[in-house]
């Protein structure tokens, strides 16, 4: 399925009023049943879903969706994208945008990975809160991930990778040799590395003070710091992911992003 199937220009709403929550997910659960991605009852289920744990998964930003029994209740993927005129209390928080997910596949994932670069992206996600133009947000969640360097030399990043591994700087002056620590652990929550799970996994790695990534095979590794982006790994339980750090500090921190993913 197209990106731009899943986010259809009807599934948005910009600079709308709503007066809480429970009418945000009405409107943007409405979005969704209108669309025929649900059938009308998905929307309980978001509110449900709700109630159990926030859907917060970034400044200003939640995704409500339903819970895993209310997957029988998607016809197809679908997001839905609703921003407020004003910012609503969500659970304590300030929310401006509210993104309705229905998902009987992995066809979200894609743009639920570029929503995690806009989120951290001050300035992507400032143009996500404020714009007035509809295509600006299809841009913004479906457009193509930022282009590398220009100024990047491959050659020249592959030679220092080389003096790296053999204890040279590019002078050929000594540095200290890198510590990369990768270890691979099965998810052991119930609900996979979803929701709560990704939170606490999250809020582990922020704490570390080395940069740590998750990735599953096959698949480019996340920040393991976004909660969002390790919703974008779709990762169940019993599944194996990797995770990986570099530099001083690493595998303090390896080990307590793996025993995070491993807890029940």
């Amino acid at each position: 399925m197209d990106d731009h199937d899943v986010l259809p220009v009807g599934g948005l709403r910009l600079g709308v009023q709503v007066p809480s929550r429970d009418a945000a997910i009405d409107l943007v659960g409405g979005l969704l049943v209108d669309a025929g991605a649900v059938a009308p009852g998905y929307v309980e289920a978001m509110h449900e879903r709700e109630a159990i744990v926030s859907s917060m998964v970034g400044p200003g930003v939640a995704m409500p969706h339903g819970t895993d029994a209310s997957r029988a209740l998607v016809r197809r993927t679908m997001v839905a994208v609703v921003q407020l005129a004003a910012a609503i209390d969500w659970d304590g928080h300030p929310v401006r945008v509210v993104i309705g997910l229905a998902s009987d596949s992995e066809a979200h994932l894609p743009l639920m990975a570029r929503l995690a670069e806009v989120l951290q992206d001050p300035s992507r996600l400032a143009r996500l809160l404020s714009t007035e133009e509809v295509e600006e947000v299809r841009q913004l969640l479906l457009g193509s991930p930022a282009d590398a360097d220009p100024a990047a030399d491959p050659d020249a990043e592959a030679e220092a990778e080389v003096e790296a591994e053999a204890g040279r700087g590019p002078a050929g002056e000594p540095v200290d040799v890198v510590v990369d620590v990768a270890v691979e652990v099965c998810v052991g929550a119930d609900v996979g590395l979803h929701a709560r799970p990704a939170a606490r996994v999250a809020a582990v790695a922020a704490a570390q003070d080395v940069a740590v990534t998750v990735g599953r095979p096959g698949r480019t590794p996340v920040d393991a710091t976004s909660m969002l982006s390790l919703l974008t790994l779709g990762a169940d339980r019993g599944e194996m992911v990797e995770v990986r750090a570099t530099g001083p500090g690493a595998r303090g921190a390896v080990e307590a992003v793996v025993a995070a993913i491993a807890a029940p």
